[in-house]
């Protein structure tokens, strides 16, 4: 499973860089929403290790870009709102 998340990153900035501003947020949302940064069942106590909290904060800097490169311009006042929340 684990192999499959550049992939997935991958494919998912492709796609945001070749849509409409909505349909990029939405795409962001839709990762955000399946980011797991450990396995719950393997630390069910909770993952504190050092790999874990470097994984959140590639995250959220890659995140942090895909949500750059989406004109706010472009959006409805709720989707900008929902943007700068994120």
């Amino acid at each position: 499973m684990k192999n499959y998340v550049p992939l997935v990153v991958l494919f998912l900035f492709i796609r945001c860089s070749t849509s409409n501003p909505s349909h990029q947020l939405q795409l962001v949302f839709d990762e955000y929403e399946q980011f797991q940064a450990y396995d719950k069942k393997e630390f069910p106590m909770g993952d504190f290790s050092k790999e874990r909290f470097e994984r959140e904060v590639i995250f959220w800097e890659e995140t942090q870009q895909k949500l750059a490169t989406i004109p706010a311009e472009n959006l409805s006042t709720e989707e900008q709102t929902s943007l700068k929340m994120l």
